[in-house]
């Protein structure tokens, strides 16, 4: 019955999603809007005047989308703007300065640009069916892509249309020139090479607006990869333009990294912090009698010792089998026996004969993370930095009149462990001059 149950129910939940799609694609082909918000429109529900649903509210037959002027007039701009060759990120930015509200009260990024740019709901066409959604069985988490275009619905809506024809035709060439000419890919590398990953990448954090910092450069005379920051290169809505070579800021940390973890005080922080949570971990056992002890087997050896003595007087007035209480006896005598051989041997946990093993223990974790750092590995050089070294914040300041950065973050010798971290800071150049240590613990 589970089973039955388990497929009936299974196939209730095909049908439903079968009989939403077949619902919303009828919506499409009368013209309406089954989906949620889009940029310029606004959603006016068809109410039904005779038939009312839950809490007396009238019954809708469907939504339409209804023209919004001031949006419209900015949506031409965009498009305009984008046939007088400004880019995505150009024409996000020049938005934000005007202080154009973006989507949903946002601001402007390339994303939203590029997505508006070949939105063709704004040249009066409707497009049914452009992605599908499927479930990842590994992660549960449900992926967007582009479905073929055979499934897709096209259906014409002029009361849709904000973009005249050549002003969209105009642009989608222009897009289409673009993509043929291959646009060069920042960081040195072409639009085919997608698995090209840094060291650094995911982990360096912006210090003026909190935001991420990606390659933002690398087409150059030289080629060389720059980083910058994220908010800046998309929105314009960050003062953060300096930008610092790949290769000399990875040389800069790491070297940094190294100085500090295999300095002396570093060493002995981490020993001491390592013995200290020894200690506690200890004396924690001690309290919930996981530890053995010399006074913990001793109890035990009483107790085993008043058995015995119990035993012995059973035996001697004759009560119960005297072949099963012979044969307990003989039990308890190993017992006590060998606990009296455990306690002869017995040294107890002294916390400073274990010290050599707790400062080679830290020795080692420092030149496993050293080379781990270093490894030619990626995958791996990168995990080490997701574990030990987190996130790093890069704030530009002024250094002997030059703008530089100076870079701020922990190192943790053994996570997930609070134990052995060291407070690091350096300033670099703008990718020139040396690592310099403006604080350190």
């Amino acid at each position: 019955m589970f089973a039955l149950t388990g497929i009936q129910a299974e196939q209730f939940l095909v049908g439903l999603r079968d009989k939403v799609y077949r619902g919303q694609e009828g919506r499409v082909l009368k013209g309406l809007n089954p989906g949620g918000k889009c940029y310029g429109y606004r959603n006016v529900p068809i109410e039904h005047l005779s038939k009312t649903m839950k809490y007396g509210r009238p019954a809708v037959l469907g939504v339409r989308l209804e023209i919004i002027d001031e949006q419209a007039e900015v949506v031409r701009r965009i498009f305009n703007m984008s046939t007088d060759g400004a880019g995505y990120g150009e024409i996000a930015r020049q938005l934000n300065r005007d202080g154009v509200p973006g989507p949903r009260h946002k601001h402007w990024s390339r994303y939203s640009i590029f997505e508006m740019l070949r939105n063709e709901r704004y040249h009066g066409i409707h497009v049914w069916g452009r992605t599908k959604k499927d479930r990842n069985p590994e992660t549960g988490k449900k992926v967007a892509r582009e479905a073929p275009s055979s499934g897709q619905r096209r259906v014409e809506v002029p009361e849709w249309r904000i973009v005249p024809e050549e002003l969209w035709r105009a642009v989608q060439e222009r897009r289409e020139r673009v993509n043929a000419s291959g646009i060069h890919r920042l960081g040195g590398m072409q639009r085919t090479e997608r698995s090209r990953s840094y060291l650094l990448s995911g982990s360096l954090i912006c210090g003026s607006c909190a935001g991420s910092m990606v390659i933002c450069a690398g087409g150059g005379k030289r080629g060389y990869v720059k980083y910058g920051c994220h908010t800046r290169k998309q929105s314009g809505m960050c003062d953060n333009k300096l930008m610092i070579r790949q290769d000399r800021l990875e040389e800069q940390l790491l070297a940094a990294i190294e100085e500090r973890l295999l300095n002396p005080p570093t060493l002995e922080c981490a020993v001491k912090r390592c013995e200290e949570e020894l200690r506690n971990r200890l004396a924690e056992m001690e309290r919930q009698g996981s530890m053995t002890t010399v006074d913990s087997l001793s109890m035990r050896r009483q107790d085993l010792a008043s058995r015995l003595a119990r035993l012995i007087e059973a035996i001697e007035i004759g009560g119960g089998d005297l072949i099963s209480l012979t044969q307990r006896l003989r039990d308890v005598e190993h017992e006590i026996m060998r606990l009296n051989e455990t306690i002869a041997v017995h040294r107890p946990v002294k916390l400073d004969t274990a010290g050599d093993g707790v400062r080679d223990h830290v020795v080692k974790s420092i030149m496993r993370l050293g080379e781990m750092l270093k490894s030619e590995d990626m995958s791996r050089a990168k995990e080490a930095v997701a574990k030990h070294v987190g996130k790093l914040v890069l704030t530009p300041v002024e250094h002997d009149g030059r703008p530089v950065y100076k870079v701020s973050g922990s190192v943790s010798i053994q996570p997930p462990a609070d134990t052995g971290k060291c407070r690091m800071q350096l300033v670099a150049r703008d990718g020139i001059g040396t690592p310099t240590a403006v604080h350190s613990t």
